[in-house]
């Protein structure tokens, strides 16, 4: 299968980078196709959309490493 890639995301080992073209399996294609991250060049397969998510971190105050543990 034939993929313009959309969004630049990683598959595995397998880097793949926003406005390349790339000739994959069916599996990965399939994939990446359904949700949105890449399309069809022959337009046998519909692009899905991708999902939007956001995260919020909290990150705790806290040391590490320090003081003397040397005796």
């Amino acid at each position: 299968m034939r993929i313009k890639v959309l969004n630049t995301f990683l598959n595995g080992r397998d880097r793949f980078t926003k406005d390349e073209v790339r000739e994959v399996s069916e599996e990965i294609g399939l994939h990446a196709v359904s949700v949105g991250w890449a399309e069809d060049m022959a337009g046998r397969v519909a692009t899905g959309k991708p999902k939007q998510a956001s995260a919020d971190l909290v990150v705790d105050k806290i040391n590490i490493g320090v003081g003397d543990s040397n005796g």
